[in-house]
Formats: C-alpha cells, sequence, structure tokens
C-alpha cells in the first residue's frame, strides 16, 4: 500500500514562518496536524469549541477516576504508526495489553472475533447445521454485492448473518442493513467470510484480522491529545478553547480568514485551514455560501449518536473481558466495557466502572432520556447479561456524543464526492478525520492520515496528490 509520508519534519529545510494555519477541532488529527505544521514554522491556530483537546479521545477525572469516552485501545498494522503512538505518549507510559472480547449471541458468550468451530459446537445442532448449508448455498451463487447484507449473506450465509451481524447494524447505524453500502461491512470486518475466519484460526500471525495485545497509555487515552497539545504550545502555536467558529472567509477560491467567537467576536487570517469538524457542519460556515445542491448532499451524510452510560461498582473487577458486544435487541446497549482491564492506574483498586454505549440518532426519544430511566434500563439489562448485581452499582452518570458513527448509506458516496468536489475548488482547505472526511476510522487510522495530510501541506503538494491521499484514507479497516 503506498504511502506519501516521512513523519520527521525538519524546518531547517522548509521555512513557513510566515505562513498562518488555522486548525478547526481538537482531535487527534487535528492535534497532531497542528503540532507537525508548528514544528515546521507555521503560526498555528488551533479553534475547539469544548473546554478540553481531544474530542472522543480524551480522558476526564471523576472522584477516583481516570475515564475514557468508552473503550479505546491503540493496535495498528500501518507502518510507522507505533513509533508515532510511543514518541507520543512517552517511554515508559503506555502499557501492552492481552486483548480479550466477546460476544453475546444466542445467549450465550463466544470469543471475539468468531471462532466458528466455537459458535457451531455450542448452539442448537439444527441451527448449526443450517449456518453451514446457507453459507454453501450463498457461497456459490452468483451474487451481486451491493448492500452490507449481500456482503455478509455472500461470505456467511443468511443464517449465519443473521445471527452475527445483522443485529448489531441495525443497532448501531439505526437502519436496515440492505440500506446500508457493503463498503460499511468491508470496512468495519476484515473477516469478509467464513474461510477468512478459518485463517484465523489456522494462520495464528493474521494480525490485519485481530489484535492480539493492544497498547494503551498508563493514565488515560487522553495522554496522547494532551501531549499533542502541549507539544504545539512549546512551539509557539496557539489553541483557543470554548471558541466557536462562525465564519469562513473565501476570496478568489481561497480561505483569507475564519471568524470565531468567545466572549467576543475576533477574524484570524490563514494562508490554510485544516477542519476536522464534521462533513454537515463545515460547509455551512463558508462565506460565500454554498450552492444549493451541494448543501443537499451534505445534509444527506447522516451521523448517529452516542450516549455512554458510566456504572460504578464497589468491587475490584467486574468482567473477565476488555469489552464485550450485544448485538441482539434485548438488550438496550451494543457495547460494555471496563477501563480497568486496560489500565489498573486508572481506578482505585477496590472498585471499578464499566461502560455500556447506547447508539441512537440525535435529538430522540432515547437520546433526550432522563438519567434516571436510562439508568434503570441500563441495570437492568447489566443484570440480565449477568455482568452485575444492582447492590454492588453505587454511582452512575451519562455523557452523549451527538455525532460519532458516520451512516454508510447506499448514495453516501455520491453525497460524499460531491461535497469534497466542491471544497476542492478552494485551493488552502482540507477536510480530515473521522468527520471532517466521514471516514470509519480508529486512533491509529487518524495519526496516519494526519502524517500525510500534514506532508501534503507542508510540501506544497499538488490537489491530485490529495485526491491520491483521500482514496488511500478509504482503503482503511478497522481491526477489533
Amino acid at each position: 500500500m503506498e504511502r506519501w509520508v516521512s513523519s520527521n519534519f525538519d524546518s531547517s529545510q522548509i521555512s513557513h514562518k510566515m505562513k498562518k494555519a488555522i486548525v478547526l477541532g481538537a482531535g487527534i488529527t487535528g492535534l497532531y496536524i497542528a503540532d507537525q505544521l508548528a514544528k515546521s514554522g507555521y503560526n498555528v491556530t488551533v479553534i475547539e469549541k469544548t473546554k478540553k483537546v481531544g474530542g472522543m479521545a480524551s480522558s476526564f477525572n471523576y472522584k477516583d477516576f481516570t475515564l475514557d469516552y468508552g473503550p479505546h485501545k491503540f493496535y495498528t498494522y500501518l507502518p510507522g504508526i507505533y513509533e508515532e503512538f510511543m514518541k507520543i505518549v512517552g517511554e515508559g507510559n503506555y502499557l501492552i495489553v492481552k486483548k480479550k472480547n466477546s460476544i453475546r449471541l444466542l445467549g450465550k458468550y463466544f470469543n471475539f472475533p468468531v471462532k466458528l468451530s466455537e459458535l457451531l459446537l455450542n448452539i442448537n445442532p439444527i441451527i448449526s447445521f443450517k449456518i453451514g448449508l446457507d453459507f454453501f448455498r450463498s457461497f456459490f451463487k452468483k451474487m451481486k454485492i451491493k448492500s452490507y447484507e449481500d456482503y455478509f449473506v455472500k461470505g456467511f450465509g443468511r443464517t449465519g448473518y443473521s445471527i452475527i451481524f445483522k443485529g448489531f447494524a441495525e443497532k448501531v447505524w439505526g437502519i436496515n442493513p440492505k440500506n446500508l453500502s457493503e463498503e460499511l461491512a468491508r470496512r468495519r470486518s476484515p473477516a469478509s467470510n467464513i474461510f477468512d475466519v478459518l485463517k484465523t484460526i489456522l494462520i495464528k500471525n493474521k494480525k490485519d484480522v485481530s489484535a492480539e495485545y493492544f497498547y494503551y497509555p498508563k493514565h488515560g487515552y487522553g495522554v496522547i491529545c494532551d501531549n499533542l497539545a502541549n507539544s504545539i504550545i512549546k512551539n509557539k502555536g496557539k489553541i483557543l478553547l470554548e471558541t466557536f467558529p462562525t465564519k469562513i472567509n473565501v476570496k478568489n477560491n481561497k480561505v483569507v480568514s475564519v471568524e470565531v467567537s468567545k466572549s467576543k467576536k475576533k477574524k484570524i487570517s490563514c494562508d490554510v485551514l485544516v477542519s476536522s469538524l464534521s462533513i454537515n457542519e463545515m460547509p455551512l460556515l463558508l462565506n460565500p455560501n454554498i450552492p444549493n445542491d451541494v448543501a443537499e448532499s451534505f445534509k444527506e451524510l447522516k451521523f448517529r449518536s452516542l450516549i455512554i452510560c458510566y456504572v460504578f461498582l464497589k468491587k475490584e473487577k467486574a468482567l473477565k473481558d476488555n469489552w464485550l458486544f450485544f448485538p441482539e435487541k434485548e438488550f438496550c446497549f451494543n457495547r460494555v466495557a471496563e477501563q480497568k482491564s486496560f489500565s489498573s492506574f486508572t481506578a482505585p483498586a477496590e472498585k471499578t466502572v464499566l461502560t455500556a454505549e447506547i447508539t441512537c440518532n440525535y435529538n430522540d426519544n432515547i437520546y433526550n432520556a432522563h438519567e434516571e430511566k436510562l439508568k434503570e434500563l441500563v441495570l437492568k439489562d447489566l443484570e440480565k447479561a449477568g455482568l452485575i448485581k444492582k447492590e454492588e452499582v453505587y454511582d452512575f452518570f451519562i455523557r452523549k456524543a451527538g455525532r460519532v458513527y458516520p451512516v454508510y448509506s447506499m448514495e453516501y458516496k455520491k453525497n460524499l464526492n460531491k461535497v469534497l468536489g466542491y471544497l476542492d475548488n478552494i485551493g488552502n482547505i482540507y477536510t480530515v478525520g473521522r468527520l471532517g472526511l466521514f471516514n470509519y476510522n480508529n486512533a491509529d487510522h487518524c495519526i496516519d492520515m494526519a502524517m500525510v495530510t500534514s506532508d501534503i501541506i507542508i510540501k506544497g503538494k499538488s490537489l491530485e496528490e490529495w485526491r491520491k491521499a483521500r482514496n488511500y484514507f478509504d482503503s482503511y479497516k478497522i481491526v477489533d
């Protein structure tokens, strides 16, 4: 796989001291780009709407805990990215964790990724026979693969698809999998069929299918972004927190300034604009306004929201796993994790906390549900799953995120390309990250994306190179 980047920029060779860069959004991608630009001599300003850098990859303190926004691991098969992670976090400040995660299916827990032999031996023999029969029917049948459903029916048979993949897709993305693009299936699951699953059993070093170990910062995932922010400031960059971009001024097909608001309005001039704001948020800020047909396209790019429920327990440990998946509709959450299994440094010895994640649509009934109602629902389902006893629970609260999971509808690519095509006419704007490029990715991909983008900006590479890079970003796969 071709890449275009070296992560080490020598500011003595390339001088950008007169150039100004604005970065919208202080997640991993935006901060890494800002750091590289600052190191190369750019005058960098990062604009962040919240009180803290990091976005979903930040950590926060609550009583005697350091908490993340759900489970975050660092694993990669991309060259050079582990080295970047270690450089950012610092020697001796990370742990290497043996991964253990499971999935609940048909009332039982199975290792994840699912081992076919384990599944077939531990469920009703009639269902096992049907999975095998359906698989061979589907695998040797000519099918046009268009949807998420097509992809997994072809690879696992209709029964296997219905048991393992269908419910999870409906819970996470909120629509019928027939209406989800097959690209989501390819990115989200590295095993495309039963034979791929068998390879994971026979070929132990098949690292691009499942991570046997992962890396994790000792004192919470937010250390990554905190250290990047410190480096930006050390290199004379500025980070403006609780500051809202209100207008992006474009003149002669170039961004010339960004207007921001905190206690008072301010206009900041720039030579380069990097945006990690969501693809259906940032274009609304453009002045002159974006054409109506382009606006209709970015409005069709939808995200699913997330509610993270923190359940505090009076016990040393609660799970045998780092996290568990719950695709079945009988449970309100789709994943449960125990951060203490990532790092014991984030929790007191005699207590632990579980995070139960509920996906929903922004401002729907679940998103707007009262915390007490969610608590009752989550505790009931955790107890039903055999993970807790209610008397062990001593505290509970929730955190919400409005845009988390890109929904890859059947028409998403056409709409995304229309928006990106319009933005390409603005010569000095780069939209990046999970939200900015509608790119389903993890932290390792964010760093890789930032490395490539930084290289393109600093070396003044062409629009063609930027388009080539975006095609490369589309090759990322999520590895559990």
